[in-house]
């Protein structure tokens, strides 16, 4: 009897590949046309993890925000940063976005989609993506900018180089993609 996870495996494993044969034709400064369409598409979707950032500070949590993304475009779930109002250090947007859809779609669904955040995804976060089986990460600001803007390194590691550590199938991760247009939710945010 075939074994089900090593079918989970093989076919995400699948779609990882085709992504990141995908994605060699968007590389940036590629100039090619698909390159031109997948950065309008990450545009538009990381601008409105950024307007889920900015809600976020507006309900007085840290400016986070992320949602994620079925293959045909269509936004599957949202979530902000909710640490500050839940007393939870463990309720970063990309969490809550992947506990939200871990409730309300399949692993194969989720295994297909693309999640967006505002900013870089910390370790705790990669963890999540790397359990939740997602194939593709387009992030905004990075954790290298936000390190500057809250004057300190500390904890804020590379997702990319984090993701590439697993054993799994591996994470496409995208970005920084409209840096400067994400970094504008943190000014002014951290004390």
């Amino acid at each position: 009897m075939p074994n089900p996870n090593r079918r989970r495996f093989l076919e995400t494993a699948a779609a990882t590949v085709a992504l990141q044969q995908a994605a060699s034709s968007q590389i940036p400064g590629q100039g090619t046309k698909a390159h031109g369409e997948a950065n309008s598409v990450h545009e538009k979707f990381i601008r409105q993890a950024i307007e889920i950032a900015a809600n976020a500070h507006k309900n007085g949590n840290h400016p986070f925000g992320a949602l994620l993304v079925d293959p045909t475009g269509r936004v599957m779930i949202t979530a902000e940063n909710t640490v500050n109002k839940t007393h939870d250090s463990t309720r970063h947007a990309e969490l809550n976005v992947i506990q939200l859809a871990s409730a309300s779609f399949s692993a194969e669904e989720i295994a297909k989609a693309t999640l967006y955040t505002s900013t870089e995804p910390c370790v705790m976060c990669c963890g999540a993506i790397h359990w939740a089986a997602i194939p593709t990460v387009v992030f905004g600001c990075s954790a290298k900018m936000l390190g500057s803007i809250v004057k300190s390194d500390d904890f804020l590691f590379s997702c990319r180089e984090t993701l590439k550590r697993t054993k799994q199938p591996s994470v496409l991760v995208v970005g920084p993609v409209l840096e400067s247009e994400a970094v504008v939710v943190h000014k002014g945010a951290w004390k």
